[in-house]
């Protein structure tokens, strides 16, 4: 519990204090979104920084390690040491910074050939299918449960399917952040409620 705490105030911080520094580094730059010239509506967000989702992941990224350094212990008192990295945690980091890559990239190539038009569908889609590929490998690895679960496992093991699964549950949240934050330019407000769900989510296994 004292670990998610320290993460979700640590991050909290993080993106507070480089955000503000983030967005004045793309202002100077010219570094913005391009509007969809049949979306007149959405004119005036011309320009706005984009990239600026790279800032909450390296974050979140830095949170999670941060969580895991102690300081001290009933049996040793003040001491230096680093907890382990359980196999979960890194896998929820590489579909988190494997994601975040993606959308990199399809706003960097907007930004240099200055277009609302990134990757192609079947770039972004290969790249997100090989991400859940290699997640899928290695919760399967590690020992994971690949059976459907909604509140506790169903007893139906998916087996290959499991990529599936995988892949409908990355690009689901991927894009669905997505196209909220192209509708109100701003991922924060979305980023925020999934962030809190999942919070409440591990803090639910943590303590059942």
């Amino acid at each position: 519990m004292i670990a998610l705490l320290v993460a979700a105030a640590s991050g909290m911080a993080l993106s507070l204090l480089t955000m503000p520094l983030a967005i004045r580094y793309l202002r100077d730059r010219d570094i913005g979104q391009f509007i969809q010239e049949e979306i007149a509506g959405h004119a005036h967000k011309q320009g706005t920084p984009t990239m600026g989702g790279a800032v909450f992941v390296v974050a979140t990224v830095l949170a999670y390690f941060l969580a895991h350094i102690r300081l001290w212990s009933s049996s040793t008192g003040f001491t230096l040491g680093l907890e382990p990295l359980r196999a979960g945690g890194l896998l929820a980091m590489l579909g988190l910074v494997g994601m975040a890559v993606i959308g990199l990239f399809d706003d960097y190539i907007k930004t240099t050939r200055k277009r609302s038009l990134g990757l192609s569908k079947k770039a972004k889609f290969g790249g997100q299918l090989a991400i859940a590929v290699l997640f899928a490998i290695g919760a399967q690895s590690v020992g994971v449960s690949t059976q459907l679960a909604i509140a506790r496992p169903l007893g139906f093991d998916l087996g290959v399917f499991f990529v599936v699964l995988v892949l409908v549950m990355l690009t689901g949240a991927a894009n669905g952040a997505n196209f909220t934050d192209g509708m109100d330019g701003l991922a924060g407000g979305s980023a925020a409620l999934m962030f809190g769900a999942f919070t409440i989510i591990t803090f639910w296994q943590f303590r059942n």
